[in-house]
């Protein structure tokens, strides 16, 4: 459907980050902007330069109100993070993870389709070929941040990591099921950490009706 007038405006915060993070966001904003034409809506950004940069210039990644800034926001538009003079903990703990989990962003939904005009690295394959989805952890497993270290300072300093898998399989399960009914899916493979690695491949209603019950 295509409309002269934006019946709905959003608002978007750009944090273009690091290094290709800012040329993905200046490079993605025109297909934003195109997409929004043909479908009938507008949007509104907010720039922000937090990232590694900020953090060398200020000692933090982000300032303290920052997730107060992107409460109000429809969507979140982050390139990337990450510098090799800055520890990779403290772009973690200073930016992703805080609006990751201040905003309960639990899912990383991954599309990956051959499209027309891209030569896979993978022969045979043609346009069309190659649709599917993958879901993954984002604010647990590797990033539960649970964990510590003990005995500081001293020869038996011991760091302690663990992860956390059983609340997201729970919350992926809900979040596939919309997919699942429409695209037709079924689950393959699980790791021995028990995280289901899920792939839409086609179904028929049964395999369906079986994840999404």
């Amino acid at each position: 459907m295509t409309s002269n007038t934006p019946s709905t405006t959003y608002d978007i915060e750009l944090i273009p980050g690091d290094g290709i993070g800012t040329e993905v966001v200046d490079a993605a904003m025109p297909l934003v902007r195109t997409v929004a034409d043909e479908y009938g809506f507008a949007f509104e950004t907010t720039r922000r330069d937090w990232g590694t940069e900020y953090y060398l210039d200020h000692g933090e990644m982000m300032p303290d109100d920052g997730l107060d800034r992107l409460a109000s926001a429809d969507s979140i538009f982050l390139g990337a993070v990450g510098h090799p003079d800055v520890p990779d903990h403290v772009t973690l703990h200073g930016l992703l993870l805080p609006i990751r989990k201040g905003f309960d962003q639990y899912v990383c939904k991954r599309p990956n389709v051959l499209f027309e005009g891209i030569e896979s690295p993978l022969r045979g394959y043609e346009a069309g070929d190659i649709d599917f989805v993958v879901y993954r952890e984002n604010t647990e497993g590797e990033y539960a941040d649970v964990g510590g270290r003990e005995h500081r300072e001293l020869p038996h300093e011991t760091a302690i990591q663990s992860a956390c898998f059983e609340p997201l399989r729970r919350h992926l399960d809900r979040y596939r099921c919309p997919d699942y009914r429409e695209y037709g899916t079924r689950t393959l493979g699980e790791y021995p950490s028990r995280r289901r690695v899920p792939l839409d491949v086609r179904a028929g209603p049964r395999e369906r009706a079986r994840h999404c019950r």
